[in-house]
């Protein structure tokens, strides 16, 4: 029932050998880094050059062979490439941010439609390809099984970077562990969460089980609260590099003008769905729009977990409020408010950006032109152009 048995990380490492074809993306977004900080219009200008090799017949014969794993990290090098195409550079002027249409190279954009097609998610970069599938682990090849307890700050790399500047790279990378590793650790937090409804369905006779299973979901959560304090006072980053020039997703802008960040971290998602966190403020909102990037085993379980949380709402009001399960209940609501509380704080650059300038890959701050392929089709035949809300 979980989208995988890591969770929401997938089930292997990360596999990019993907095809001969395919193989010029990978190279291409493996050096992107090394040109990404200069004039936006020069790198859209080389990487347009890139492009050019690319042999789409190859590409083509390469995807027919792809199961779903193989499309979701062949999805992870050409989100890379549109975001940066989009952007141009870790410090875009003025004119970067103003712009409305941004037109995608054909051979980038065609492969990149097609397998959000597939994959029935929308057009545009977000968490799942920008971090969760995007990473390498020594002593493991691409495909290969590993153990939760392989995955450490130590051990992960990302594979793709967006630049060569040492600040800004080391906060990329502190923000990576802190994804992912929170991912990791929320495996179980999800698992507990699926034992903890059974043992609602079997009424009293349940009743350990569910005080067991709360139990250890309040440790998950102190888990995440601690990985998250960890690595952001350890690597002493600086959120503003990271929310001026890097943050690349968490697309969503509230009326007001202001930035929110989180909004596409799967674990919140699955923790709003089993507490029955109300989502009918503007927050609320703008999380369920983007919920629409997740793929569809994703959205299926935290489907699953808001489906449930109604039943369990309905036991603790029957064991009452002193009870071991409502009081564990209740430790596990104060831990995550403590979670937000301080991820507020950290985000709060993110949260009032200067000057509203927020980049982001999901989202309706600037229009991708999309020349529309038909469904399933890579080899550019008649096209029709059409413009969609979806921000790189």
């Amino acid at each position: 029932m979980l989208p995988s048995k890591h969770g929401f990380l997938p089930a292997v490492v990360p596999n990019f050998d993907l095809g001969p074809g395919f193989a010029r993306y990978v190279l291409i977004a493996d050096i992107m880094y090394l040109h990404y900080d200069g004039s936006p219009f020069e790198f859209r200008t080389w990487l347009q050059q890139q492009l050019e090799e690319v042999d789409i017949q190859a590409v083509a014969r390469d995807m027919e062979t792809w199961d779903a794993f193989q499309k979701r990290c062949g999805l992870v090098p050409l989100s890379f490439l549109a975001h940066a195409y989009r952007w141009g550079t870790s410090n875009p002027p003025p004119e970067i941010y103003a712009e409305k249409e941004v037109e995608l190279p054909m051979k980038l954009e065609a492969p990149l439609e097609v397998l959000c097609d597939e994959l029935r998610i929308p057009v545009g970069g977000s968490i799942t390809q920008l971090f969760l599938y995007n990473w390498t682990l020594p002593g493991h090849q691409g495909g290969q099984e590993y153990s939760d307890a392989d995955l450490s700050v130590r051990t992960m790399r990302p594979r793709f970077h967006f630049t060569k500047d040492a600040e800004l790279q080391r906060a990329e990378t502190a923000v990576f562990h802190s994804v992912i590793l929170t991912e990791s650790a929320s495996t179980q937090l999800c698992r507990q969460a699926i034992r903890l409804f059974h043992a609602v369905n079997a009424g009293t006779a349940g009743r350990v089980a569910a005080a067991d299973s709360l139990e250890r979901i309040s440790d998950a959560l102190k888990q995440l609260l601690s990985i998250f304090h960890t690595i952001f006072r350890q690597e002493h980053i600086s959120v503003s590099a990271w929310t001026n020039h890097l943050q690349p997703f968490y697309g969503a802008i509230t009326p007001e003008g202001k930035g929110v960040g989180g909004l596409q971290l799967p674990w919140v998602h699955c923790t709003d769905a089993l507490f029955a966190i109300s989502l009918d403020d503007t927050i609320g909102k703008l999380a369920m729009e983007n919920r629409a990037y997740m793929l569809p085993e994703e959205r299926s379980f935290v489907s699953y977990l808001e489906t449930h949380n109604q039943p369990l709402l309905m036991y603790l009001a029957k064991t009452g409020a002193e009870s071991d399960v409502a009081k564990v209940f209740r430790a596990c609501i104060n831990t995550l408010v403590q979670w937000r509380a301080t991820h507020r704080s950290r985000a709060v650059p993110y949260l009032q950006p200067p000057d509203n300038l927020v980049r982001q890959s999901t989202g309706k701050l600037v229009t991708i032109v999309l020349r529309r392929q038909r469904p399933g089709q890579l080899i550019p035949g008649t096209t029709e152009t059409s413009g969609h809300g979806i921000a790189f």
